[in-house]
């Protein structure tokens, strides 16, 4: 609903395998990449027809839309190359569940 509404990204909390990034992709990118459903502002006049040459709506989309998963368990850090290794994401973060549940008292 998010990125319908026009956000530029979504993070994801406590991602922790390869299968959940990919259903997550799936669900924020545009066919053929995805399979994300048709957002409502998709034509609007003068904002969504002023795209670069050779560009629509959802190739742009596709490009940059911010997928950011957050770490939050040992089974995500176990998992983090592996999950690394797909495309479709634009940086990842450490969330602070991970330090707390490792009674860490600095982060």
């Amino acid at each position: 609903w998010c990125l319908n509404a026009g956000a530029g990204g979504i993070i994801v909390p406590h991602l922790e395998t390869v299968e959940e990034m990919k259903e997550v992709i799936a669900a924020c990118r545009f066919s053929p990449i995805g399979h994300r459903s048709f957002p409502p502002f998709t034509f609007l006049p003068g904002v969504t027809d002023r795209t670069p040459e050779n560009e629509t709506v959802f190739s742009l989309a596709n490009k940059y839309v911010a997928i950011i998963p957050q770490i939050e368990s040992r089974l995500g850090i176990n998992n983090l190359e592996a999950v690394m290794q797909l495309d479709e994401f634009s940086a990842f973060m450490i969330g602070g569940d991970f330090f707390t549940t490792r009674r860490c008292s600095r982060i």
